[in-house]
């Protein structure tokens, strides 16, 4: 608890492949579950792109409003416009600095048939903070150490790269 209310942190590791209703579902849960907070952050692997085999520029645009009325925002759209002006939303979700699921930078991939497949498919999303001082960045694209069975491709810390996330309660 702080000042202005309780704060929660939620992860979600959504349903995959083509089940965006079951996504729905999901994050109309976590809605209600997060819902007595003032403030909230919810991240994860929401598996949802604008691109890919799988991927609805209509869902990754939509999932602040399946989140509800309130208001939500992706810290990773927000920083790249902030970072890039005049770039639109749809051009910042598939900005590839934004990847976390990257099949040509991550080598733990390499054997994946499909070697264009890069999305955004981790996100953070808040409510209740100050989004002007929240951050975001991928992580985890480095190897953590030679393969055990002493293969060429390296190990590194998922298939999917991290997010980093800062977050910046509002003080009044």
């Amino acid at each position: 608890e702080f000042a202005k209310g309780r704060f929660a942190v939620g992860t979600v590791h959504l349903e995959s492949m083509d089940a965006a209703s079951t996504r729905r579902t999901q994050l109309d849960i976590a809605r209600r579950v997060l819902s007595p907070y003032s403030s909230t952050l919810l991240c994860g692997d929401f598996n949802i792109s604008a691109t890919g085999p799988y991927g609805s520029a209509a869902e990754s645009a939509g999932v602040l409003g399946t989140l509800g009325p309130e208001a939500w925002s992706d810290i990773w759209l927000n920083q790249c416009r902030w970072e890039t002006p005049g770039l639109s939303v749809e051009a910042c979700d598939e900005h590839e600095d934004g990847y976390t699921y990257d099949v040509k930078a991550n080598q733990m991939l390499a054997d994946y048939k499909d070697q264009t497949r890069r999305s955004r498919i981790d996100r953070a999303c808040v409510r209740g903070m100050d989004l002007a001082k929240c951050t975001v960045r991928v992580i985890g694209k480095s190897p953590i150490s030679p393969h055990p069975s002493g293969a060429e491709q390296p190990v590194l810390p998922s298939d999917h790269f991290g997010l980093e996330i800062q977050v910046h309660l509002l003080s009044s």
